[in-house]
């Protein structure tokens, strides 16, 4: 069941065929091993597929209440609604900190401070990596969270005795990373985990996803409303859609079956 969540929401087929497939961040940790049950949180997110009885669960969280869709908020929520501990990295000075759950625990640290990642990765049975830098004046503005980021995560969890799977929330936009600077450095950023020691990893590739708290696709909606639909591109050009809700369920799909999601891309 929860695979065939992430075949619904985030396409089982495979981005590579090769043997080395190619998440504000997030971060989650299973400390024991979880049991799972169906039923709702409070936001209306299923929580089909997600650990019911796990010990401890660490989020790592940056930018989690900038822009777009607030997928740090929903997730960490959905979390400790199935009463998991949940634990975020902020940066010192991140408003995120006055978004967060109060039951969340709250470790203060930049994406860069491999410091900072031994704290918040503590004890970790899973990792969720949702950090992202969508706007920059050139590339090297997104590579601290998009790239750098991923690489000390992945630095830190290699010397762990055993290292815990972790899920990368990566952008559709890595499939072809000569369009932009965003979509090159989270090409790069996949290439952090995949070519590290990290033998558990799974990386998701979601298209624009929109949802409650997005500033980013709500001009392109207030626009519909009026009765404009702005053509995106050449007449045969398509867009693809995610809602924030289906994102979070395909995350909570991967944290439950990371072996069967070892080692593949999702796009």
């Amino acid at each position: 069941e929860a695979i065939g969540v992430v075949d619904r929401y985030a396409s089982a087929a495979p981005a590579s065929a090769s043997a080395r497939h190619r998440l504000f961040v997030a971060s989650c940790v299973l400390r024991s091993p979880p049991h799972f049950s169906r039923g709702a949180d409070r936001r209306g997110v299923e929580s089909s597929g997600l650990p019911g009885e796990a010990e401890k669960v660490i989020c790592c969280v940056s930018n989690i209440v900038r822009r777009q869709h607030q997928l740090g908020l929903l997730l960490h929520v959905l979390l400790l609604d199935r009463g998991i501990a949940v634990r975020a990295l902020v940066r010192p000075a991140s408003a995120a900190r006055a978004a967060l759950d109060p039951r969340c625990e709250v470790v203060a640290g930049e994406l860069t401070d491999p410091a900072a990642w031994s704290r918040a990765l503590d004890g970790a049975g899973a990792v969720v990596y949702g950090a992202g830098a969508v706007r920059g004046r050139d590339y090297q503005d997104f590579v601290p969270a998009n790239v750098a980021g991923v690489a000390i995560m992945a630095a830190v969890m290699a010397e762990l005795a055993a290292p815990p799977p972790v899920v990368l929330l990566s952008s559709l936009a890595a499939s072809r990373p000569y369009l932009s600077h965003y979509a090159g450095s989270k090409r790069a950023g996949e290439r952090a985990l995949t070519d590290s020691a990290l033998a558990r990893w799974t990386v998701l590739r979601p298209p624009a996803v929109y949802g409650p708290g997005d500033e980013e696709m709500r001009p392109l909606f207030d626009l519909v409303r009026r009765g404009i639909a702005l053509r995106p591109g050449p007449p045969g050009q398509r867009l693809s859609l995610l809602h924030v809700d289906d994102l979070v369920r395909a995350v909570a799909a991967a944290l439950t079956a990371p072996e069967a999601c070892r080692g593949q891309t999702f796009a």
